[in-house]
């Protein structure tokens, strides 16, 4: 594709000149229809955009029939009619997810299946299936924030012995995981190791015994599929 300039939550205004400057026939790949409001609000700027290819991927609903699903559907059913004739495609996560959007009212052409995929390491392959003979090492890759739940991880591991944690990522929950890991006199066992490049963290999953992530809720954590691409066993929520 060649060089790609790269903005970061860039404020309205530069949001606005990003639009004003988009060319005919160029394509536009936007996560979530109105989880965040400014990616909404850009949403519906390139959805008025005339020979643009537009489309959307979001997270489904529950394949059951209980009131959350049953809610769920109705709110997707709005968007199918809010949306299907300004934009070009949704991708459904999987069989299911292509099931879910034509459900919600999506036009059969629209809906495309789609999934999360992620560069296998090479290098790494030799590693594939080790076990280490030393203490049980387990890896976690995630925002140090509530959401990912490590204060549950790091309390339920208290009970047991033989183990030693790695922590990769950095986030706004650090220093109350860092004063949780003390307080559990589990200093010696939990290792943080912040933000270190991808190959570094390809190395320590690898070098795993066991890979956890033990998020509240995910759309779906690419650590996963990076994790059993090295052979590494996964818990996760």
């Amino acid at each position: 594709f060649g060089d790609v300039e790269m903005f970061i939550e860039p404020v309205r205004i530069k949001r606005d000149e990003i639009i004003n400057s988009i060319p005919k026939g160029s394509f536009h790949y936007f996560s979530g229809f109105n989880a965040y409001k400014e990616t909404y609000y850009t949403l519906k700027k390139v959805s008025n955009l005339k020979d643009v290819f537009l489309c959307v991927h979001a997270e489904t609903g529950r394949h059951d029939e209980r009131i959350k699903s049953i809610l769920r559907i109705v709110r997707h059913k709005l968007l199918a009619l809010r949306w299907r004739k300004k934009i070009d495609a949704v991708l459904g996560t999987g069989s299911l997810g292509v099931e879910w959007w034509k459900r919600a009212g999506f036009y059969n052409h629209q809906v495309i299946e789609w999934g999360y995929f992620v560069d296998f390491p090479n290098e790494m392959s030799s590693q594939i299936g080790e076990v280490n003979d030393t203490a049980f090492k387990i890896t976690s890759v995630a925002s140090l924030s509530n959401r990912k739940n490590h204060k549950v991880l790091i309390k339920a591991l208290k009970e047991l012995s033989g183990w030693n944690l790695t922590l990769i990522g950095t986030g706004p929950e650090e220093k109350n995981i860092r004063n949780l890991v003390i307080a559990l006199g589990l200093t010696d066992k939990v290792e943080f190791f912040g933000s270190i490049p991808n190959q570094e963290v390809f190395n320590h999953i690898a070098n795993a015994d066991l890979f956890i992530l033990p998020s509240k809720y995910d759309g779906w954590g690419a650590v996963i599929n990076e994790a059993l691409c090295v052979g590494t066993p996964v818990v996760c929520s």
